[in-house]
């Protein structure tokens, strides 16, 4: 799975609307086109509620781990991907050395069945509450839009597209993995502070 490619995933602990003290470590996977605030919504969750946020391209771009460094030093110079099996033990040791007790937010993971398979079975085995997933929806247009205004050098056309259509992937193996009832969906063209309120009100009523 080629990080550099995939749209931001975020999962976020349990947290009721105004701050007070969080629940017992639920996982939320939190998913978006590019473009869709992803990642402001994950900083807006971790100041307010103080939530560890586990991010799968930063663990592997970066070798986090010592463990893994030789390993992913070596996939990546003989121009591998990595399997599911390194990304589901890297983001293992990630969770483990996290404050998971509270729960915390994952970006860019699940980004496949394999994956959302496997996080339900640390969800169990670290005695977390299983996880729910928050949508962020925009449609593709205003994804393409959005990336474009940014006048960022690597956002060129063809990769706009390709991580348009890599998140449609996500949001698929996500469905075949969760059941509907740990799924809500969010209007990501309202403001952010909307966008803010609307995850709020969805996590809380899982609690």
């Amino acid at each position: 799975m080629n990080y550099r490619r995939r749209a931001l995933l975020f999962t976020l602990a349990c947290f009721p609307i105004f701050g007070q003290k969080l629940g017992n470590g639920m996982i939320v996977v939190l998913i978006g086109a590019p473009g869709a605030g992803k990642t402001t919504q994950a900083g807006l969750l971790k100041k307010r509620y103080g939530l560890s946020v586990l991010s799968a391209a930063e663990v592997v771009r970066k070798g986090q781990k010592k463990a893994f460094k030789g390993v992913l030093a070596g996939q990546a110079q003989a121009g591998n991907l990595l399997s599911e099996d390194s990304i589901n033990t890297i983001m293992l040791n990630a969770i483990k050395h996290s404050d998971h007790g509270k729960g915390f937010i994952l970006d860019g993971y699940p980004a496949t069945k394999v994956q959302a398979d496997f996080l339900a079975s640390i969800a169990k085995e670290e005695d977390l509450r299983s996880p729910v997933t928050v949508v962020i929806e925009i449609p593709d247009e205003v994804s393409r839009k959005r990336l474009l205004a940014r006048k960022d050098p690597e956002d060129t056309p063809a990769k706009i597209e390709r991580r348009i259509a890599d998140f449609h992937l996500e949001w698929e193996a996500i469905k075949a993995a969760y059941p509907s009832i740990r799924i809500f969906t969010v209007d990501g063209t309202r403001s952010e502070s909307e966008v803010f309120k609307a995850i709020a009100t969805a996590l809380e009523s899982t609690r």
